[in-house]
């Protein structure tokens, strides 16, 4: 909520519903900033008491909190926009690492070793597009981790079925169903809005009910494209 102008100047980034600058001239939201901290704190503790014969995956996940919390801090004390990216990156590689962790759960890689370069090359390329466009980082982010929650039904349904038929069924595997087709969605605006970038066009996200998201061309970029 933008009331009062401080030691950052005039927000440039999403502006949240705290008041900016009520309890310090040098940062912008000052309880947004301060519960940041929380993410460093559990990152490093969850770091330390899990840095022996756990994997590296779940300490480069701990140490991935940490950075989400440090960048939260940045954001939220100055709402600088360049500065939104600085929660936002590592939040997809969190994701990414939480993605990877499910899919390769035991002894012996079910996907190889080119798996995590894929998904590292997949979050970097991201990260790039989430440079240039504040809608897609909204996208992005939504996007994934609606897929993640899909995709932990749909193990919950298929491992735990007899357990989950002696209760009321939540039709897990139905709702992977609203997910994927949620995600598949996402990837394909995100996919279209860098093409677009790429031709030298104008395109912008817009969203239609705060749910589904579209590309739109300002009217001088309207024509056919191959």
């Amino acid at each position: 909520m933008n009331s009062t102008v401080g030691f950052w100047g005039e927000p440039t980034s999403t502006d949240w519903c705290e008041k900016n600058y009520e309890v310090s001239y040098y940062i912008a939201e000052f309880f947004n900033t301060l519960s940041s901290f929380c993410l460093i704190c559990v990152g490093i503790f969850g770091s330390i008491m899990h840095s022996k014969g756990f994997g590296y995956r779940f300490s480069l996940g701990f140490i991935t909190i940490t950075f989400i919390g440090f960048g939260s801090i940045i954001f939220h004390g100055t709402l600088i926009y360049p500065f939104e990216h600085f929660d936002g990156i590592p939040m997809i590689f969190y994701l990414l690492i939480l993605f990877y962790s499910v899919n390769e759960n035991k002894k012996e890689r079910k996907f190889g070793n080119w798996f995590p370069i894929v998904l590292f090359l997949w979050g970097l390329i991201f990260s790039i597009l989430l440079i240039g466009e504040k809608g897609i980082v909204a996208l992005m982010i939504r996007g994934t981790i609606i897929f993640l929650i899909g995709y932990i039904g749909w193990n919950v349904d298929y491992h735990l079925c007899s357990q989950m038929n002696n209760i009321l069924n939540p039709q897990l595997h139905a709702w992977w169903h609203v997910s994927a087709s949620y995600s598949c969605y996402s990837l394909l605006i995100i996919v279209i809005f860098d093409r677009l970038k790429i031709l030298g066009k104008n395109p912008k996200i817009k969203w239609m009910y705060i749910i589904l998201s579209y590309v739109e061309l300002s009217d001088e970029s309207e024509q056919y494209l191959p």
